[in-house]
């Protein structure tokens, strides 16, 4: 009898260690982009909401095939985001929203209004609509 108490004394303090690790963290709210396409790398550039009115664009994110990442990182405060793809090889995922981006790596402002600059040019991004209330969104580009 005294090795069964012993035994369940060990466990339930096994069990109270244990525990407290086994709890799940909650997952980090963002706006990720995974490359399922056999297209290569590819190229993504975001739009989003300034919360002045206006629209920022933001790239180049670069995917290898089978790679996520993060474009926004943080909880997602708006329902509609936007997304230019491309690859190397010219296939694009785009839409019929007009934003500025560049050639290298860039951050624009009111993108929607104006593109100037040598680098710079418009590009057909797609609408993404992530849901209501939704914090975080992951899509796959197929």
């Amino acid at each position: 009898m005294k090795t069964v108490y012993g035994l369940l004394g060990v466990v339930a303090i096994v069990t109270g260690i244990v525990s407290p690790l086994m709890i799940a963290s909650p997952a980090k709210a963002s706006l990720e982009f995974c490359n399922k396409s056999n297209k290569g790398t590819v190229s993504i550039t975001v739009a989003y909401p300034d919360g002045k009115g206006n629209w920022t664009t933001e790239g180049w994110f670069n995917l290898e095939p089978g790679e996520c990442d993060n474009a926004i990182e943080g909880d997602l405060t708006n329902r509609y985001y936007y997304y230019f793809a491309e690859t190397e090889s010219d296939y694009s995922w785009e839409g019929d929203n007009q934003f500025c981006v560049s050639d290298k790596k860039f951050t624009f402002t009111n993108a929607e209004k104006q593109c100037k600059g040598s680098n710079s040019r418009w590009a057909n991004f797609r609408e993404l609509d992530t849901g209501k209330d939704t914090t975080s969104y992951s899509l796959d580009l197929r």
